[in-house]
């Protein structure tokens, strides 16, 4: 494959395979870590820079450690040296989303579910990094977690990464929801 993210359907199942030897300069990271030493804000950094087989041992950490706590994640079905091969959960919120942009009471619903799951994601002493309606899946009822990529807790507090959690996740609610009383719903 040439991309750094693939689904591929298989005979039996779809996987997704993520590749970490095309990971580039990486000059998001690298301007944020910059900016957050710049305006003195420790909540801004972003999680260390790796390698590629840093970021893909950092991946499956985080999904064994959301796993042993009992959420939903994909299931590493093969890890190589700078690629892993993830087993499909469904279609991501974000998708399921942009499917019903005509009823703004399913649509605003799922931005509610996502922010009640990150609550309990916290209360299990856990952050996401970058909690985005693209890295959230719901699948026949069942919330489940993607994309481990951040690790803010290995640069801050919990109690920070957790706090960032939030306000990544209020910045996807505030510009996503169709409701104006979707974000007080969420934060509820």
């Amino acid at each position: 494959g040439t991309r750094r993210v693939q689904r591929v359907s298989l005979s039996d199942r779809d996987v997704w395979i993520k590749r970490y030897n095309r990971l580039g300069p990486r000059l998001g990271p690298r301007f944020q870590w910059l900016f957050s030493r710049l305006v003195r804000q420790p909540v801004l950094r972003p999680a260390p820079l790796l390698d590629a087989e840093g970021m893909l041992e950092r991946e499956v950490r985080q999904i064994a450690r959301f796993s042993e706590a009992g959420f939903l994640t994909p299931t590493v079905l093969y890890k190589g040296q700078s690629a892993i091969v993830l087993s499909n959960l469904g279609q991501s919120v974000e998708r399921q989303m942009k499917a019903i942009k005509t009823d703004p009471a399913t649509h605003d619903a799922f931005l509610v579910r996502c922010g009640l799951e990150l609550g309990r994601l916290h209360a299990a002493g856990l952050c996401h990094g970058r909690p985005h309606p693209r890295d959230f899946v719901i699948e026949d009822g069942r919330f489940g977690f993607l994309d481990f990529e951040e690790e803010p807790a290995a640069v801050m507090p919990l109690a920070t990464a957790q706090a960032r959690d939030i306000w990544l996740l209020f910045l996807q609610v505030a510009s996503r929801c169709l409701k104006p009383e979707t974000p007080a719903a969420t934060l509820a």
